[in-house]
């Protein structure tokens, strides 16, 4: 997999063309790439969205089933050392 969708190269065409309206030495040949890949970069890029949320989400999850897990431990542990068994040891 390439960190990058656009070369060096093509961004300088994108963003002279963007800046003046001028089209400069391999622009047609962008162009024609951009119009022939523009369905199959558009589901690529949905994809990686739909995965980052959904390992945002999952991530997030197992944070709040870790918290809650703790929350729950050290709630058991309050229990037990409460009454005459105060001075006891907390298990973990």
């Amino acid at each position: 997999m390439r960190s990058y969708i656009l070369t060096e190269r093509e961004r300088e065409i994108l963003k002279h063309f963007v800046e003046t309206g001028e089209k400069i030495d391999g622009f047609a040949v962008l162009v024609h790439d951009l119009r022939k890949h523009r369905d199959a970069l558009n589901e690529d890029l949905e994809l990686v969205e739909a995965f980052l949320k959904k390992e945002a989400s999952t991530k997030l999850n197992e944070i709040i089933d870790k918290t809650l897990r703790r929350a729950e431990a050290r709630k058991k542990a309050r229990l037990r050392t409460r009454g005459p068994y105060r001075n006891a040891r907390i298990e973990t």
